[in-house]
């Protein structure tokens, strides 16, 4: 049964979600329920007061299909005050994210707007604010206002549905069990030890910086200090084309400091920690959350470029550090086990398949590890002598050279993992790297070449396994790379974007795009066959689904996943894929 709804509930100027992330705003203790406006298949909307409402969901079969816009929202509410989980999750923002992803905004009334569709009905949310019990006039308002916006919810689902395949729908289903169903616990006391460790080596770095807290937190006394030190401190150009100091960790120019100035790596440690507290208050958050239920993992569907997920509300479970306290204390309920599968190499391979350098496949079918052999090749030692931390640079070297990087950012990029190299030995490195993998070298060229094709309206040229269009690149799972607003500059740069979102686009970072898309598409198709499967996933982050199984039923889950994740698609059906599995009580991988 189809069933579109949205959810009015109650805000005030302190307690919203323009102030709150989505999963604190529903359980807080102040949530209450307005009412909703529901559709169920072809019959007329309705409004629903919250107690006809609890009834109505009462009734409802077991073979819903959901349909909202932003369904974590309405989905979580279903979940956490009515204890109903549909069949089927829909999401029309995650279908606009997908299809329309050039759009500046995805919004319900931008989106309606956009394609013909209606608009909503303005300026009446704001009558409702601070007020737990409605007037008539105003509550008949509202139900109105929500009717309106579910007719514009089935208008904008019917609309985008025919572009949708469905394994895309599958996967949108799967991210809001993710985000919607929550299974996992906080170990609390392990994640308050998690949080004085983190506090702990930021005042450390603080400390041990050589000057204090004041300093390191202002841009204006860094930069005084960090220049009576004899540092050179770089400048960039902000959104307004002022010029200021390049000081955020990720600044090109902050890169290259760190590597020129390493005898002041002290220093720059402690500008970063004290600028950083990202870490300090995602645990804070995280217990909070464990202390009042379970923790979902919530990702935006399509939230990148390349099809790939997102961080969402607040809480991004693809940035939780590996082997970290804070990812060892998210459990798995009583009795159950997480499971963590990581493909190995996985960007990597495909970038050689893709690039047809398959002289490298040679090394994985003698049972050799590729990190090891480049940095055999670069130090000049025996495979068999290779230490762990030249692997480790030869991981950099083969993950952070394949799309194009020149010597100067691969230098910067070393620094930052306390790898450094001299100019001579980046430069020989990135050339080394370039001559002995020559088909990647070309590629970036042919790709380059292909953005000239490209600007042609009508081009369309199929090369396994994608497909090059106009502004754009199909990709195997029907769905598309998209370069709309392809442009050349009289300099010869390619920019792509509308509106202000200009990005620039050249071979390698169009290779770049392609695998990871690629990469995405054989991680999406796996996650469906282990749902297919009854194994119950929880969330992804990268190349890792994260499931959680029944501990007794873990050793055969284990063997299910990696039969599943082992399998080739089959636009690439000689791609040489291997992953590494474990599972333990706790998230620990």
């Amino acid at each position: 049964m189809r069933l579109v709804l949205d959810f009015e509930t109650y805000f005030d100027k302190e307690y919203s979600l323009k102030k709150m992330h989505t999963l604190e705003y529903v359980r807080d203790k102040r949530f209450l329920v307005h009412g909703a406006a529901v559709q169920t298949d072809k019959s007329e909307p309705q409004w629903l007061s919250e107690a006809s409402l609890r009834r109505f969901v009462e009734t409802l079969p077991k073979d819903v299909e959901l349909i909202c816009h932003n369904t974590y929202f309405d989905g979580l509410i279903l979940f956490h005050h009515y204890s109903f989980v549909p069949h089927v999750y829909r999401d029309t923002l995650s279908m606009a994210r997908a299809l329309l992803q050039p759009l500046s905004e995805h919004n319900l009334d931008y989106l309606c707007k956009f394609l013909n569709l209606g608009e909503k009905i303005p300026e009446v949310l704001q009558l409702t604010e601070g007020m737990r019990t409605l007037p008539a006039a105003i509550a008949q308002q509202l139900g109105v206002y929500a009717l309106n916006d579910i007719e514009l919810t089935g208008k904008l689902y019917d609309k985008l549905l025919p572009g949708m395949p469905n394994d895309e729908l599958g996967l949108i289903d799967l991210t809001m069990r993710w985000c919607c169903r929550p299974v996992l616990h906080v170990d609390l006391k392990r994640i308050v030890r998690a949080y004085k460790k983190a506090a702990r080596t930021r005042k450390e770095k603080i400390k041990v910086s050589g000057t204090k807290l004041e300093v390191l937190s202002s841009q204006n006394r860094f930069v005084e200090y960090a220049t009576s030190l004899g540092i050179v401190v770089p400048r960039k150009l902000n959104a307004k084309g002022k010029e200021i100091p390049a000081l955020a960790k990720n600044d090109l120019g902050f890169q290259q400091m760190i590597t020129e100035y390493p005898e002041h790596r002290a220093l720059f440690e402690g500008r970063m920690a004290a600028k950083s507290t990202l870490e300090v208050t995602r645990i804070k958050r995280i217990y909070k959350i464990g202390k009042n239920g379970t923790l979902p993992m919530p990702l935006n569907y399509y939230g990148a470029h390349t099809g790939r997920w997102s961080g969402s509300d607040g809480l991004n479970p693809q940035n939780f550090t590996k082997k970290s306290e804070l990812r060892r204390s998210i459990i798995a309920p009583s009795n159950w086990v997480i499971l963590v599968a990581d493909y190995r190499q996985i960007e990597l391979r495909l970038n050689l398949w893709f690039c047809k350098e398959l002289a490298w496949f040679d090394v994985l079918r003698d049972g050799q590890d590729i990190y090891a052999v480049a940095a055999s090749q670069h130090y000049g030692v025996p495979y068999e002598e290779v230490t762990e931390a030249q692997r480790f640079f030869g991981k950099t070297l083969e993950l952070g050279l394949g799309y194009n990087m020149g010597w100067r950012k691969f230098r910067n990029q070393c620094a930052l993992k306390k790898i450094m190299l001299s100019e001579e030995e980046a430069y020989r490195t990135v050339s080394v790297y370039r001559n002995s993998h020559p088909n990647i070298r070309g590629k970036w060229t042919e790709l380059s070449n292909k953005l000239i094709s490209m600007y042609q309206e009508y081009y369309k040229e199929p090369y396994d396994p994608v497909t090059f269009i106009h502004e754009g690149v199909l990709l195997p799972n029907g769905m598309r790379l998209d370069y709309a607003g392809l442009r050349p500059t009289e300099d010869g740069d390619w920019f792509y974007g509308l509106g202000n979102k200009k990005k620039k686009i050249y071979g390698g970072l169009m290779l770049e795009n392609i695998i990871q898309a690629l990469a995405r598409i054989v991680l999406g198709e796996h996650l469906l066959k282990i749902h297919a499967a009854g194994i119950t996933s929880v969330s992804s982050t990268h190349d890792e689904p994260i499931m959680v199984v029944r501990k007794k039923d873990a050793e055969e889950a284990t063997k299910a996943v990696e039969q599943i994740m082992t399998c080739a698609p089959e636009w690439a059906p000689e791609l040489p894929i291997e992953v590494d599995l474990s599972w333990a009580r706790e998230y620990s991988k």
